[in-house]
């Protein structure tokens, strides 16, 4: 619910095997994590009216939509890589540290895959989120970020 809503209402579920149900209730409450009731209340109303699955519908559609303008703003310097869902694309790149580089030097904050990686991993890429900017500054975060690549 975090990434679809609002991480600050700390709404959530897990399923849970039957063997480990008692153990995660007492993590749970050990750190005073709980939601709110109103909460809840509300999102179970939002979700059994259709108002969730209508949000979702919207979301995945004006995100598709960023991530492929993101693709065609690199198309000819990088690659994105991985499935056309999320919120982030990767982007393979030789020199991660001077890509990242220049996009602080412009206002962008990148991630290179060094900050993602397990040790032994591939090396040399971006992780670059595309939900972030507000529409009215995606078009300028995008030539931004074009402008990165020599």
């Amino acid at each position: 619910m975090s990434k679809t809503l609002a991480p600050g209402l700390r709404l959530g579920w897990i399923a849970v095997p039957p063997a480990l149900l008692d153990a995660v209730i007492a993590a749970k409450r050990l750190s005073g994590g709980g939601a709110g009731v109103l909460e809840q209340l509300t999102l179970a109303r939002f979700m059994a009216g259709g108002g969730y699955d209508r949000h979702i519908r919207r979301s995945r559609l004006r995100y598709r939509k960023r991530r492929d303008l993101l693709v065609a703003a690199l198309a000819g310097r990088a690659s994105v890589t991985g499935i056309a869902a999320g919120l982030h694309a990767l982007v393979p790149v030789p020199d991660e540290a001077a890509v990242i580089a220049r996009a602080a030097e412009r206002g962008l904050a990148l991630h290179g895959l060094d900050h993602f990686r397990a040790p032994g991993g591939p090396a040399g890429g971006l992780v670059i989120g595309y939900a972030r900017p507000a529409d009215h500054a995606f078009a300028g975060a995008l030539e931004a970020l074009r402008s990165c690549w020599f």
